[in-house]
């Protein structure tokens, strides 16, 4: 789950820190970081999903709601 989450920053990271005036292939270069760092974070978000639903239901089992 971290791991998803961090690689994501770290291309985003990379992009912002490659200068503001790139030419036309550093430019398709970040929409492919960009897009493959917004995939990395979504499986983030998805995980963080399943284990609260994980954990809701640990709690509802366990009944502390």
């Amino acid at each position: 789950m971290a791991a998803h989450a961090a690689e994501g920053l770290q291309k985003l990271l990379g992009v912002i820190g490659a200068g503001q005036v790139p030419d036309v292939e550093t430019v398709k270069e970040h929409v492919a970081e960009m897009r493959a760092a917004r995939e990395c974070l979504v499986t983030a978000i998805g995980n963080v999903d399943i284990l609260l639903d994980m954990l809701t239901g640990m709690t509802a089992l366990l009944g502390e709601d």
